[in-house]
């Protein structure tokens, strides 16, 4: 008969969405005769931030997330998924479509008991 011979392992990439806050400091001045002034983003220097942003990414991290939707994006075609109803599904915790990995592992088990 059939001999075990060990298993094979693959990784399915899914996507967690968590909240995330970044805290930005305004300058607070008070002007001699007690006026408070609060500071603001420069104008030319948030513009260039946003060129430099819908350009492409040029951090690591920044790759590595371009890279992992791209990565999300070809499991859910491969599974038959829209991808952005995945994505919606993620971001509004709707819970309507199972995680990657556990469609994955249904469907090779269900595979694997046809004869």
């Amino acid at each position: 008969g059939s001999r075990f011979k060990g298993y094979r392992d693959f990784v399915v990439q899914d996507l967690r969405i968590e909240p995330h806050n970044i805290r930005y400091r305004l300058e607070i001045w008070q002007t001699p005769d007690g006026e408070r002034l609060l500071g603001g983003l420069i104008e030319k220097g948030f513009a260039l931030d946003l060129a430099i942003i819908s350009g492409g990414t040029r951090s690591d991290l920044g790759k590595r997330c371009r890279d992992g939707f791209a990565s999300l994006k070809k499991t859910c075609r491969k599974l038959g998924i829209s991808f952005w109803d995945y994505l919606g599904d993620r971001i509004g915790r709707h819970g309507n479509i199972a995680p990657l990995p556990d469609i994955t592992r249904e469907r090779a088990a269900a595979a694997s008991t046809v004869p």
